[in-house]
């Protein structure tokens, strides 16, 4: 937090809860999170779901409105406007973690025969955890086209040329959700529900996008019998 904003608007920026609060009644992020939702309790295919005209103007309207907002709330609550930049918009992106639409946007532009080709998606969790098995799939596939590291890649082969160097990075799940309520967090798992049934979707529909098969149970999260259909 910066400026006078704790105290001048408690209710939005008293604490980390409160703030999260604050930034999921963005009405604009809930309009995007619906339109991944299924029509009156019917799942739409993923692929039959108007991307490029509605899913994703949405999100770019969305982020806009990060920029609206902190430049509205600004001489409320005690900061300068001039704050509201890139670095200072990240704190009140959480509807980043709709991981599905920022995904889509490439394979939109690329389209998936492409994409499949030019980029995989990690889950940050599985870095934490292991650093140097994520790196090794990562090497292998962008050198040799291949994530099998048994058989087909030796990874350890691309280190000794001493090009290649692992910063260990420290994980932010548990210093986070530890100042949040359980109320809180079973909102953010129920607000957010939608944009990971299309990520399971996509990821059920091309495996080969995942650098390391997904533990969704990190996530709380348990696919519906309705996301993968064939």
């Amino acid at each position: 937090f910066v400026g006078a904003e704790k105290d001048r608007m408690p209710n939005e920026y008293g604490n980390v809860e409160r703030f999260t609060r604050h930034l999921l009644k963005n009405e604009v992020l809930l309009q995007m999170i619906a339109l991944l939702d299924g029509d009156d309790g019917k799942m739409v295919d993923f692929w039959s779901l108007d991307w490029k005209n509605s899913i994703l103007p949405k999100w770019n309207e969305y982020m806009q409105s990060l920029q609206t907002q902190c430049r509205s709330e600004a001489p409320i609550a005690g900061f300068k406007a001039e704050f509201c930049n890139p670095s200072q918009l990240l704190r009140r992106a959480v509807g980043l973690s709709c991981y599905v639409v920022p995904i889509m946007q490439w394979i939109v532009e690329l389209g998936i025969e492409v994409a499949l080709d030019s980029f995989r998606v990690i889950q940050s969790e599985l870095y934490f955890q292991d650093g140097k098995d994520v790196m090794d799939r990562l090497l292998c596939w962008s050198k040799n086209g291949s994530i099998d590291l048994s058989h087909r890649c030796d990874a350890d082969k691309f280190y000794k040329k001493g090009n290649v160097k692992i910063k260990k990075l420290q994980g932010t799940y548990q210093s986070q959700t530890s100042e949040f309520s359980d109320e809180l967090l079973h909102m953010l798992r129920e607000t957010f529900r939608p944009c990971h049934d299309r990520l399971f979707e996509l990821l059920q529909l091309h495996p080969q996008l995942a650098l390391k098969e997904f533990e969704w149970s990190v996530w709380n999260y348990r696919a519906a019998e309705w996301n993968y259909m064939e």
